[in-house]
């Protein structure tokens, strides 16, 4: 199997505020210790062209926790990089990429170039991408340790019923525990009932939403439960279940949860166009339809749209609403 080749981008910070070469490099790094450095005027261009700022690749290099939104700015930047690294060095769209990001380089992988001019050094990429791997390696290992130990911290915490359960006797956890029991035994005097029942009649109500086109999802928005619960009953992997969940899911109709379920809603906004073409105006709809202005006005601005209200506009003809 031929090797594949490493293509460097190196970030050196300075005072300019200006992109230049020893701002921003390109090389491509060969197994006999060759580097292929590639035209300053080249990286220049490509990175001016796609818009990047100084400042957010310091951001992207520098950030060790990231959250969801910042986690998918990155992804982009990743994308956004290999693409130029295709771009400079003329790499074909099927070959193969490795991104690494480090503090000091951000390494890609290639086997084939075209564009480059030769430059010999004396350095050992390969022993400093190992490096940063294993930086990068311990880092996520660290963050692993310290999620686990936050979570075993959570479970020491005393005061709780659960805490109680699990073995502590500690004064709080008796009060816990104590109130936990005096606050069931009243929900059961009044007819709250927290037991197991048998979850076949449950298994029968799911099935018969599911084959007239319902949703897990929806079904479990309504009856406040996850997917994977209803997954399980659905299955048969729950036998039995709580007594207040399963009448929170037999409360709920067939009809009304498939009438929940989310449909595309480009069908509804042409209908409602042509019906405007023809002097029908959007709050006559509503008035015909039974359905607040508001709320139609809301659901036609969104990708999805209610079955049950697609299915009462799709319904109107225009002599009807007229």
């Amino acid at each position: 199997m031929k090797p594949r080749r490493l293509f460097i981008v190196r970030y050196s910070p300075n005072d300019s505020q200006f992109w230049d070469s020893y701002f921003l490099t390109l090389e491509e790094h060969l197994p006999g210790g060759t580097i292929n450095q590639f035209e300053p005027d080249d990286v220049y261009r490509t990175y001016t062209e796609l818009g990047w700022k100084r400042e957010h690749i310091e951001y992207m290099l520098h950030r060790d926790q990231f959250t969801l939104a910042e986690t998918r700015s990155r992804a982009k930047f990743n994308h956004s990089l290999m693409s130029a690294v295709q771009r400079i060095a003329s790499i074909p769209a099927d070959e193969p990429f490795c991104v690494m990001l480090s503090a000091d380089a951000l390494v890609l992988s290639s086997s084939r170039s075209k564009k480059r001019r030769m430059v010999r050094q004396r350095r050992d990429v390969f022993a400093e991408t190992a490096a940063a791997m294993e930086r990068f390696y311990q880092d996520l290992e660290r963050r692993r340790a310290e999620r686990a130990e936050r979570r075993r911290q959570r479970l020491k915490l005393c005061g709780t019923a659960a805490s109680y359960v699990r073995g502590c006797r500690c004064e709080k956890c008796r009060a816990a525990m104590t109130r936990y029991s005096r606050h069931r035994a009243k929900a059961r005097k009044d007819g709250d009932y927290r037991g197991w029942v048998p979850g076949e009649p449950v298994r029968e109500h799911i099935l018969k939403i599911v084959e007239a086109g319902g949703s897990l999802n929806v079904l479990g928005r309504l009856a406040n439960l996850t997917h994977s619960y209803l997954q399980g009953i659905k299955t048969g992997w729950r036998r039995n279940i709580r007594a207040d969940r399963a009448s929170a899911i037999l409360s709920w109709p067939i009809d009304t949860v498939v009438g929940e379920k989310r449909i595309p809603t480009k069908p509804v906004r042409v209908h409602v166009e042509t019906l405007a073409q023809q002097g029908i105006t959007l709050s006559r709809i509503a008035e015909t339809t039974g359905i607040e202005m508001e709320k139609l006005e809301d659901a036609l601005g969104r990708q999805f749209i209610p079955t049950w209200m697609s299915n009462v506009i799709l319904a109107l003809p225009a002599q009807t609403a007229s």
